[in-house]
């Protein structure tokens, strides 16, 4: 998928791992910085979750999820963000029935405000339609304020679902956004 500016939205390849680590760590230290424990953020090395991404990216067709980058140009430029989406998971408060979740996005925070992050998302939530998924939901902390403005805008209303994720002793508490398709 061609965008505007010349970027392109394409499938990720293993080639991609250390780019989408790079930026997720990136990510997380911007939006997460005074929520998250800072030992959590700061102890984030880019060798292990790339060979993480690395895995997850190759088995993501075989497990029914699929992981996509912006790039910047049309052709090789550099990563500038990525999204990740499949069928809807969780265990501590469970998806509807048919629902399909977008599990990650994240954009270069030197990115951010140039459209890549809606058009990912965007992307995302339309292959999830396309498969058939609805409804589609996402997870946010519940202290990521530009996060949950950013799902808003995209017609996404939280749902009553919550969860908390124990950072190291520091409850971080999240919560569920969703988007009825049909």
């Amino acid at each position: 998928m061609t965008l505007g500016l010349g970027s392109r939205i394409r499938l990720a390849t293993p080639d991609d791992a250390r780019a989408i680590a790079s930026i997720q760590i990136d990510g997380w230290r911007t939006a997460y910085r005074g929520v998250v424990p800072d030992t959590i953020l700061d102890g984030f090395q880019l060798d292990p979750r790339s060979d993480r991404w690395a895995a997850i990216i190759e088995t993501s067709v075989a497990d029914g999820t699929g992981v996509w980058v912006v790039t910047a140009d049309e052709e090789a430029g550099p990563v500038l963000g990525f999204a990740m989406a499949g069928p809807g998971r969780d265990e501590s408060a469970p998806p509807p029935d048919g629902a399909g979740e977008v599990y990650a996005i994240y954009v270069d925070p030197a990115a951010i405000g140039q459209g890549h992050g809606r058009a990912l998302f965007g992307h995302a939530v339309a292959g999830l339609g396309a498969r058939g998924f609805d409804p589609i939901v996402v997870w946010v902390l519940e202290a990521n304020p530009r996060g949950r403005h950013f799902y808003e805008a995209a017609g996404f209303l939280a749902d009553g679902a919550r969860n908390t994720i124990d950072f190291d002793g520091t409850p971080v508490d999240e919560i569920r956004y969703r988007f009825e398709r049909g």
